[in-house]
């Protein structure tokens, strides 16, 4: 697609193969949904592509991974200052968890805990791997970190 997503797509760039990581650091990615070049892939479904739902420009560029543990996440420049933002999410439910020998039940706030715990884990190791800050020079707001 052009950066208007009612643009034809541009017949130099419609045969072009774009290679996606499949890890991220010890997290296994499952599926990419990439609205900068309108391709959505499921890793688990013979990586067959498919056009995205959502509008589509090469103007904005914005990425979603998704994780085999049910974290997503999705990256995007901003479109009106020099910054890069990320969106998080994770589900899961309690009966999802299942107990062991170290932690044999969990109460409702440990399982929270350990919940946000994997998130934060799973976004610091996407900005280290991906966005690779000190290469980049990448500096993080005062505000970012909650």
């Amino acid at each position: 697609m052009g950066d208007d997503e009612n643009e034809p797509i541009d017949e130099k760039k419609k045969d072009e193969t774009y290679v996606y990581p499949k890890n991220c650091g010890h997290y296994t990615i499952v599926g990419i949904r990439d609205l900068t070049v309108g391709i959505e892939v499921d890793f688990r479904d013979e990586g067959k592509d498919k056009k995205p739902v959502l509008p589509c420009s090469s103007a904005n560029q914005m990425i979603t991974f998704y994780f085999d543990n049910a974290c997503e996440m999705t990256i995007r420049a901003s479109g009106t200052e020099p910054k890069i933002k990320w969106y998080s999410e994770i589900r899961k439910k309690r009966k999802d968890v299942e107990p062991t020998n170290e932690n044999p039940m969990i109460d409702d706030e440990e399982f929270r805990r350990e919940t946000r715990k994997e998130l934060q884990d799973l976004v610091d190791t996407v900005v280290h791997e991906f966005l690779q800050p000190e290469k980049n020079q990448l500096g993080e707001r005062e505000t970012s970190r909650k």
